[in-house]
């Protein structure tokens, strides 16, 4: 009887380890699909500031023919050399957004800005963003 109940709590503790293993390469996956992921970083001329571009991999409700990635939003990071966040675009009217295939970027460092989108661009000094 012994030996069984070693049996039992060994195959119990198994399974547990299994189910937790599994469950934590689940949160793993959603995490990885539902959170957004660079796609492309540029560097000033000057070397003081990087514009990121993110982007989510999932697009839940997109119509046919528009659900590849060059569709998807476009979430803009503008940071300084020393990784400080100076603006991003997730905080402003949806009328500013822009997709990843309409990025291009243009610094134009003496009017303290950078363009990353036709009518669109950030001042790199007040982080403000325009369109």
């Amino acid at each position: 009887m012994k030996n069984f109940q070693t049996i039992s709590d060994t195959v119990r503790i198994i399974s547990n380890t299994i189910i937790s293993v599994l469950a934590i390469e689940f949160i793993l996956a959603i995490s990885y699909v539902l959170l957004p992921h660079e796609v492309e970083r540029y560097e000033s001329p000057n070397g003081q500031y990087t514009l990121i571009i993110k982007s989510m991999l999932f697009r839940p409700f997109a119509m046919p023919g528009g659900g590849g990635s060059s569709s998807a939003t476009a979430i803009i990071i503008l940071e300084d050399k020393d990784g400080n966040q100076i603006s991003i675009s997730d905080d402003v009217d949806e009328r500013c957004e822009v997709n990843v295939g309409s990025i291009w970027v243009e610094w134009d460092l003496e009017n303290d800005m950078v363009y990353y989108a036709k009518a669109r661009g950030i001042n790199v000094k007040t982080g403000e963003i325009g369109c």
